[in-house]
């Protein structure tokens, strides 16, 4: 028996819009929580409101097309198949998807000097935010999952170069479908803006 390992190219999709728009409450459906979840956070400050955004979009971090949110998420996909040879070509005896995740958020480090308005608009726009941002790692999810379910179809193949190519060519595929829902998502909720997540 074998062992391969395939790696989908690194995907990221940016949240949070500065623009003041009317909240339609987009309703998402959660996968479990992901266990390669990993938040980091980016200090912003200010103690007025306009301080506060132009911390915002200073520091926020940077998408692939250079422009600047105010969250961000990467997911990243690996799978490891096994396989062994018989009379018949190769076949597939095990296959897996291993996912990590990095969430970025903004903290807040001048919470404690503002007032408390700006508090509780903070606490809401934080929590839309995050709401945001993990469709984005329900995103990830999802494609994990789908791999998994495309791949559990391929049984053999002739030989074992064709069976890596036939699963490294299924996850690269769905890979790139996932990356268009990301941007899809983004489209439809402005980066999380008819979800709340702007300040």
């Amino acid at each position: 028996m074998a062992a391969r390992t395939g790696i989908a190219p690194g995907w990221r999709r940016a949240g949070g819009a500065a623009l003041l728009l009317a909240a339609l409450g987009t309703a998402t459906a959660h996968a479990a929580p992901d266990a390669g979840l990993t938040v980091e956070y980016y200090d912003v400050q200010g103690t007025t409101l306009p301080q506060l955004r132009a911390s915002l979009s200073a520091l926020g971090p940077v998408d692939d097309d250079g422009e600047r949110h105010h969250g961000q998420v990467n997911w990243n996909l690996q799978w490891r198949y096994n396989y062994s040879t018989d009379r018949g070509g190769c076949r597939l005896t095990g296959f897996a998807v291993q996912r990590s995740t990095t969430m970025q958020l903004p903290r807040w480090v001048d919470v404690d000097r503002a007032s408390p308005a700006l508090r509780s608009e903070w606490e809401r726009y934080s929590q839309a935010l995050r709401l945001h941002e993990d469709g984005h790692v329900e995103t990830g999810a999802l494609a994990a999952a789908e791999i998994e379910r495309r791949a559990a179809a391929v049984k053999r193949s002739s030989t074992c170069a064709a069976l890596g190519t036939t699963l490294d060519g299924i996850g690269k595929a769905v890979v790139q479908e996932f990356k268009a829902r990301d941007v899809e998502y983004d489209a439809t909720t402005g980066h999380g803006a008819t979800q709340g997540a702007q300040i």
